[in-house]
């Protein structure tokens, strides 16, 4: 049994994505001692868990939380009894840059923002290539040293890279809360190849959108969601993910049809 603990819209989407490979999961929402019950008893297969319990994960879980860039969203069970907090940030965002065979070495790369996610796709782009990373903080806080060769610049500070092989978006800026926000405009719309957007839900924000009619190749955030979800329950049979995406896209669809009625 797979438990999807406190429902919003990632996991929403999380569940599709389940039902779509007919893994059965169960919704349910649970305090921070519930949930050191449920992880402790050993009887389930993951536990996709959301950022209210980071505090008990980092006290409970302190070596691996640090080893995995202080993020700890997923729990598996591994071998029977073995428990394996894991970042699915991470690793699903790595998977989804050796799937899609991306050439990111001696790239530019400019992440959006300074986040938990930020630096869990920043150590990934890392651990796989050399690429040149600029992050663009919003604030002047940035909880991580970054390698040689790599930058924390301001936001208004974009402008001066003139372009960028691919451009990732970890902010929370274009979500559904604020979907016409975009971190750049007028003069930060910067040329690039490449653009990723973590946000799952919509599935194409403004900012895929404004590159999208520019001529890049835009990824949304659902893309790498079901990377993720595929990694997490090790899964590696990539050749899914667009018959997942467009299943889900589909089922959307047929739901708005009917809201409509």
């Amino acid at each position: 049994m797979v438990y999807i603990v406190n429902k919003n819209d990632e996991h929403e989407l999380i569940s599709m994505i389940l039902d779509y490979l007919n893994i059965e999961y169960t919704y349910c929402e649970k305090t921070t001692e519930e949930v050191l019950d449920l992880i402790e008893s050993k009887q389930y297969e993951g536990i996709f868990l959301d950022n209210n319990y980071k505090d008990y994960l980092k006290r409970n879980y302190k070596k691996t939380y640090y080893r995995l860039y202080k993020y700890i969203n997923y729990i598996s069970l591994e071998n029977g009894d073995e428990i394996n907090p894991r970042n699915t940030i991470y690793e699903g965002f790595k998977e989804f840059l050796l799937d899609e065979k991306f050439d990111i070495s001696q790239k530019t790369i400019l992440i959006l923002g300074s986040t938990k996610q930020a630096i869990s796709i920043y150590n990934a782009l890392k651990d796989i290539s050399d690429p040149v990373v600029y992050i663009a903080t919003i604030t002047d806080e940035l909880d991580i040293k970054l390698r040689p060769g790599d930058r924390k610049i301001r936001k208004i500070e974009i402008v001066n890279l003139l372009k960028a092989d691919y451009i990732i978006n970890a902010t929370e800026m274009g979500n559904v809360k604020a979907i016409n926000t975009c971190v750049l405009e007028g003069v930060n719309l910067i040329p690039t190849n490449y653009v990723f957007d973590l946000i799952p839900y919509p599935f194409k924000t403004s900012l895929l959108r404004k590159y999208e009619l520019k001529g890049a190749k835009v990824y949304s955030g659902l893309i790498l969601l079901i990377y993720r979800v595929l990694k997490s329950i090790n899964c590696d049979d990539y050749s899914q993910v667009s018959k997942i995406y467009d299943y889900i896209l589909e089922k959307e669809k047929c739901r708005w049809i009917n809201m409509k009625i």
